[in-house]
């Protein structure tokens, strides 16, 4: 599960830099909460074994602005 955290909160963290007002501390608080969020609400839903199982749950959804 750690690796699949890591992947998602780098992806989002690199679009997260994308906006030049947030500072590089802003950003790393994000990545740090980011990581601590989806490892405790993933920690359930994370069958080693059967790791089809659950992933409509642990799916990450991200809207874009308009």
């Amino acid at each position: 599960m750690r690796e699949e955290v890591s992947a998602a909160v780098v992806f989002l963290t690199r679009l997260v830099k994308r906006n030049e007002k947030l500072s590089t501390e802003k950003v790393d608080e994000f990545s740090t909460k980011l990581s601590q969020f989806l490892a405790e609400r993933f920690r359930d839903h994370w069958y080693t074994n059967t790791p089809s199982k659950g992933q409509a749950y642990r799916s990450v959804t991200t809207h874009s602005p308009m």
